[in-house]
């Protein structure tokens, strides 16, 4: 394929240099192999996304662009534990996937309107949660297909190993 025949690809990366970097390595990828990429994340990468040829598209969830929101979450912050995993998880990925969603619409539409007979294509990383939400009901624009990507170590369990994502230490006493 080549030209106005691909699909649109949308890629999107949490506003966090962990969760990003390995999407920037992605749409670059799909950008040298002649696709029309556009990359939604924090306003922090937009040089970085444009540096390789994709369209940037920030994400307009409040922690991913106002820092003293983000300095809030912070402050609020349980010390670390399975306390602190839960609220991550509420503030960070599905407090912003009403935001998260509402973006990804606004990018369909304006690809369906460019040329609707081009297939839509999400490379979507892992807690970009509003990529899920057609999958779980939300009524809207359906891309062709949602490719998850995970950028997280493995989820394994050891007796040499804390609990995963908690910052906790392994267990030394049975009562821990």
């Amino acid at each position: 394929m080549s030209g106005n025949s691909q699909s649109f690809i949308l890629v999107t990366a949490a506003p966090a240099m962990g969760h990003y970097a390995p999407m920037r390595g992605v749409a670059r990828n799909l950008v040298n192999h002649g696709f029309d990429v556009t990359v939604l994340t924090g306003v922090a990468f937009r040089e970085s996304v444009e540096e390789i040829g994709a369209t940037f598209v920030p994400l307009r969830s409040i922690f991913a662009n106002d820092p003293t929101r983000l300095q809030e979450i912070f402050a609020n912050r349980p010390p670390p534990g399975p306390e602190q995993l839960a609220y991550d998880m509420k503030e960070f990925f599905i407090k912003s996937m009403p935001d998260q969603f509402a973006d990804i619409q606004d990018i369909l539409r304006g690809f369906r309107e460019r040329d609707p007979s081009r297939q839509v294509i999400i490379v979507n990383e892992a807690t970009v949660l509003g990529a899920l939400a057609p999958a779980l009901g939300a009524e809207g624009l359906r891309p062709d297909a949602v490719l998850g990507m995970g950028i997280f170590p493995l989820f394994l369990s050891s007796e040499d190993l804390g609990p995963f994502g908690a910052g906790l230490p392994p267990a030394t006493t049975v009562e821990e």
